[in-house]
């Protein structure tokens, strides 16, 4: 695959942001174990928007809490491992047509989870939670990726010369 190539580019932007997005995820108790406790505070103040954090449905390291639960530790994981290996996902599994499909199909065990849950049916798991997570990761991933791809081409300025001289609008 060429270095000019959008979707390559585009992965890699993923990846890159994923990465450090878990490194962070990480780095909150790594570094409120160190004794960095105003930089832990802050990694945690990022993630507090996005996550609960709630410690007792959060993985731990070195005796701290993640800085986001299992859901959303599985969300991270699924962008990353999928935008790495983005190129071996089935083309037909990423194709525009099949795209909805693979949306509702990553989104509805996720919905399974959290609504059964709060319908009081049946008491989630970590695994669940991760899982159910990692899965809808995977599927943002298969957006994020493409989305990226297409913001990452350079403007056809070709195409725009010719409509300013036809005298054509967009």
């Amino acid at each position: 695959m060429r270095l000019s190539n959008p979707i390559f580019k585009a992965r890699v932007f993923v990846i890159l942001l994923s990465g450090l997005g878990f490194l962070m995820v990480l780095g909150a108790p790594s570094l409120a174990a160190g004794g960095h406790f105003f930089l832990s505070a802050l990694v945690y103040t990022v993630f507090s928007p996005i996550c609960h954090q709630m410690p007792e449905r959060s993985f731990e390291l070195l005796g701290f809490p993640w800085a986001v639960c299992h859901r959303c530790c599985g969300i991270y994981l699924g962008v990353l491992l999928a935008a790495v290996f983005y190129t071996a996902i089935p083309r037909r599994l990423t194709s525009h047509e099949m795209r909805r499909y693979w949306v509702a199909a990553a989104t509805a065990p996720l919905l399974m989870d959290v609504g059964l849950t709060a319908a009081g049916v049946w008491n989630n798991a970590p695994l669940s939670r991760l899982c159910t997570g990692f899965l809808f990761g995977s599927m943002l991933s298969s957006l994020l990726v493409p989305a990226f791809s297409e913001f990452l081409q350079p403007w056809n300025l070709s195409r725009c010369r010719t409509t300013e001289i036809q005298g054509g609008a967009w």
